[in-house]
């Protein structure tokens, strides 16, 4: 009866709850100056409005190689504040005690042009030695530390 129960209260939450739908905005100011949101509201201080397209990655994680350029002995990762892969990832670098950089590409322009120039469409995207992940598995994540001798 319990499990009977149990079911029928997952299906109506699963079935009638709505799903959440983040959009972030690109805010242009008169100074050129640029902020991303998630608000539309402008409150008359931005020239400019940009619906900025940026998907969470959640299927299985996809490593590839970088260019020299891209390559490092540390641990970088892309994220947005909104992303849950990205705080899963974060979460298990933090309580496997490995250090690593954070670049939010909605809060800093250096990490969007960064961002670009890899051809990132989707957070989180990490790089490690010259290998570079889209999403997180947490055992791929182990391996390429090991191939980069982290």
């Amino acid at each position: 009866m319990r499990e009977s129960l149990f079911f029928a209260f997952m299906f109506f939450v699963l079935g009638f709850v709505p799903v959440g739908n983040a959009e972030v905005y690109k805010l242009i100011g008169p100074d050129g100056k640029v902020m991303y949101t998630d608000s539309r509201a402008n409150n008359g201080n931005s020239t400019k409005i940009e619906t900025v397209e940026i998907d969470s990655y959640a299927g299985p994680a996809e490593v590839s190689p970088v260019g020299d350029s891209a390559a490092s002995q540390k641990v970088t990762i892309f994220t947005t504040e909104w992303c849950g892969v990205c705080r899963k990832a974060k979460a298990y670098m933090a309580s496997h005690g490995i250090a690593f950089e954070e670049l939010d590409i909605e809060k800093s322009r250096f990490a969007r042009e960064k961002f670009d120039r890899l051809g990132g469409r989707a957070v989180p995207v990490i790089l490690i030695g010259k290998e570079r992940m889209t999403g997180f598995s947490p055992a791929r994540f182990e391996a390429m530390l090991i191939d980069a001798g982290i």
